[in-house]
């Protein structure tokens, strides 16, 4: 007999028997359990080395259904196959995932031998969002849940976007697993286009959009709410629409809604409305009231405008200076579209800080009537000819600060007085150098 060696010692050691205390042989599985982590389609074998198996059956199972009983295939999937004791299967499929049990009955059938393996079946992240789901409309001040129906194995982690920037900022609530995400009490701001994107790391991550349209009522505002104009004058106004859905804009005059004629131009682009009068004519009145209204089945808005014939507020310019001592010469600036009739200069004496026991006297009120009564060209012009005037103030205390407000008046009446400009006489009693 030859030399037995460690190897032939093992080798032996594996193909022992066990003897129970009748003197029969019990089988063993020495395949350790295992768990297998496979791609769809691919292929994978399921080891199951046993010892002593004798004329004793041999079950492989999925969970609690039998695959084979021996050699006798039970479960009709061309897909599996044996292997001796080992069961190979094919193109694996997401219904795959599971537990596989390889097991032999013993004498002791309330403990057979048995080893169990676990196929874990990767899968790509999968989003699964209804129709209606893709295109949402709710109105302002509700709530909404957008769902993220993502699949995949193992689970995908979920991150939401809205026009491919963070929530940050957007009020709102994630679900544990961030598959929902729940809006309240939504604003306009909360309108546009949000991306739910999954991602497991088996392939390339998925994206799904949807879009959230919020409803609210119009709101209208006035560009400018009061304007000037003249009579046969280009009169043009403008009011900012917002709403969704979008709103039907109109103009009214008092009570009259208007109309494109050859005489009014009506134009929308976006949200600006501008209605343009090519020649503007008043009524008896110096003002006429006109309105933009915007409706929609939400509710409505209005902005209110006035167009006045009145002369706008004057602007003193800056050379204002005196040209000989207790002499001042002033200089301003007055809108408007009809003749200037004449002006009403208000002057009066205020206190100086250098000067602190002087009170402040009376005003002086001065007309001054427009010796230049030219008629003004009006014709495409939208906005107002600034009427350039000059005046030389005398007989002014020196060493004095006065305060001087001037308004200007039209065919229409008074309009509102100049902001007040403040300059102070020189002690000189000459032309000062």
């Amino acid at each position: 007999m030859g030399r037995v060696t460690s190897q032939t010692v093992l080798a032996l050691l594996s193909t022992v028997t066990l003897i129970v205390s009748d003197g029969t042989t019990v089988p063993d599985i020495l395949t350790p359990p295992e768990t297998y982590r496979v791609q769809v389609g691919s292929s994978l074998t399921l080891p199951c080395n046993t010892t002593n198996l004798g004329d004793l059956v041999l079950l492989w199972r999925q969970g609690s259904r039998i695959i084979f009983a021996g050699d006798i295939k039970v479960r009709r999937d061309s897909r599996f196959s044996k292997e001796g004791h080992s069961m190979r299967i094919e193109r694996v499929e997401a219904k795959d995932n599971g537990e596989y049990t390889c097991e032999v009955e013993t004498k002791d059938r309330n403990h057979p031998k048995s080893v169990v393996h676990k196929i874990v079946v990767l899968q790509s992240p999968h989003i699964q969002t209804s129709s209606s789901q893709h295109n949402l409309t709710v109105i302002k001040g509700s709530g909404v849940d957008l769902n993220c129906a993502a699949t995949g194995n193992p689970p995908p982690s979920i991150i939401w976007t809205k026009r491919n920037r963070d929530l940050g900022g957007l009020k709102h609530r994630l679900s544990q697993s961030g598959r929902k995400l729940h809006l309240a009490n939504i604003t306009i701001n909360h309108a546009g286009r949000y991306t739910c994107t999954a991602d497991n790391g088996v392939g390339d991550p998925v994206s799904e959009d949807i879009t959230l349209k919020v409803l609210y009522p119009p709101t209208v505002s006035a560009e400018r709410a009061e304007v000037l104009g003249g009579e046969d004058c280009a009169v043009e106004l403008v009011c900012n629409a917002d709403g969704f859905p979008d709103p039907a804009v109109k103009w009214y005059l008092g009570t009259m809604k208007l109309v494109p004629t050859n005489n009014i131009v009506i134009v929308t682009t976006g949200r600006r409305n501008k209605i343009t009068f090519l020649r503007f004519r008043f009524s008896e009145s110096s003002t006429e009231r006109l309105a933009c209204i915007a409706s929609s089945p939400l509710g409505s808005s209005i902005a209110n405008f006035s167009v006045i014939g009145i002369p706008g507020q004057p602007v003193f310019t800056s050379n204002v200076s005196e040209v000989e001592p207790s002499r001042f010469q002033l200089s301003w600036e007055s809108p408007t579209y009809s003749v200037i009739l004449e002006q009403r200069l208000t002057y009066k004496q205020v206190k100086d800080e250098n000067s602190p026991e002087l009170l402040t006297y009376g005003e002086n009120k001065l007309k001054i009537p427009n010796m230049q009564k030219q008629k003004l060209n009006c014709s495409g012009r939208l906005m107002p000819l600034r009427q350039k005037f000059h005046f030389l103030l005398d007989k002014l205390e020196p060493g004095t600060r006065y305060q001087a407000t001037v308004e200007s008046r039209n065919r229409h009446g008074w309009g509102l007085p100049s902001l007040a400009i403040t300059f102070k006489t020189s002690h000189f009693t000459g032309i000062p150098s």
